[in-house]
């Protein structure tokens, strides 16, 4: 879920952890240039199977994107690791972040699938109360602010 127009929140990324029972935000401050200069290089680097540089780059992500919210994954131990990506982290193949404590990309521990949205309705009750994890960033610098803000 991507932050817009929301005070105290400029420069954050946040974690948003759904169950069926509650929802529980997780922020971490960032520097919005050098993330998403980071997802832009390791975009570009997938194309190119030659550049040694994305193990590199797939960890560094790994440490903003999952790390800090890693407990309550592995809490949870989760059937199905639900994603919906906003802005720039739509085009990065989650599944393919390095885990460098454990030289394990993050397919190899969890089930990942991706979602383009939260529906309000309410949906039929799940028999394994499963939980998911959504991501987005904020970034407020003049020029580079996500073409549907405001929306």
């Amino acid at each position: 879920v991507l932050l817009t127009n929301i005070k105290n929140v400029d420069n954050t990324i946040a974690f948003f952890l759904v169950t069926q029972d509650s929802l529980e935000v997780i922020q971490k401050d960032i520097n919005p240039e050098e993330f998403n200069n980071l997802v832009t290089s390791y975009r570009t680097q997938l194309a190119d199977y030659r550049n040694s540089d994305v193990y590199e780059t797939s960890s560094q992500l790994y440490q903003l994107l999952i790390t800090p919210i890693e407990a309550e994954i592995k809490a949870t131990s989760p059937k199905r690791f639900a994603i919906i990506a906003t802005g720039n982290l739509r085009y990065i193949p989650f599944e393919s972040l390095l885990n460098e404590a454990t030289d394990e990309f993050l397919l190899q521990s969890y089930p990942i699938h991706y979602l383009t949205r939260i529906s309000a309705s309410k949906s039929p009750p799940s028999p394994d109360k499963g939980r998911f994890f959504t991501f987005g960033w904020r970034q407020d610098k003049e020029g580079t602010k996500d073409r549907r803000q405001g929306r």
